[in-house]
């Protein structure tokens, strides 16, 4: 951010603020994260020091996830039959998000009435 003329702007003042849209999917589960802003240092036109104060803030995460697609590629195919198969039976461990897509029946666990739940909706796609 480069300021050119600070004439009126005393300590306090909002400057700026940065809004970021960030494509975290399928890494970050919805809910909100802490986001740490740190005080740095910066010069003038003049080469003198001065500080830029950031505001630490709240990052909510909304992803918009797909029911059923338990691997997180974008769409539900027999890979997520194998991937929650895998994960009922103890071969893999599964992310928050893979496991909130993963409750077809919206039972508040993943289990195999899901596995049959994802199976029957790709055959109904087919």
């Amino acid at each position: 951010i480069v300021v050119w003329n600070t004439d009126g702007i005393v300590e306090g003042d909002v400057v700026c603020s940065i809004t970021l849209n960030l494509d975290v999917a399928p890494w970050l589960a919805e809910g909100e994260y802490y986001l740490p802003i740190k005080v740095i240092e910066a010069t003038n036109a003049d080469d003198e020091l001065f500080n830029v104060v950031g505001v630490p803030a709240t990052v909510r995460v909304d992803n918009e996830y797909l029911l059923g697609d338990v691997n997180l590629d974008g769409i539900v195919s027999n890979a997520d039959v194998v991937e929650l198969s895998r994960y009922i039976v103890g071969l893999v461990d599964l992310c928050e998000q893979s496991l909130i897509n993963a409750d077809m029946n919206q039972d508040g666990k993943a289990s195999n009435a899901d596995v049959i739940k994802i199976a029957r909706y790709i055959c109904t796609q087919a």
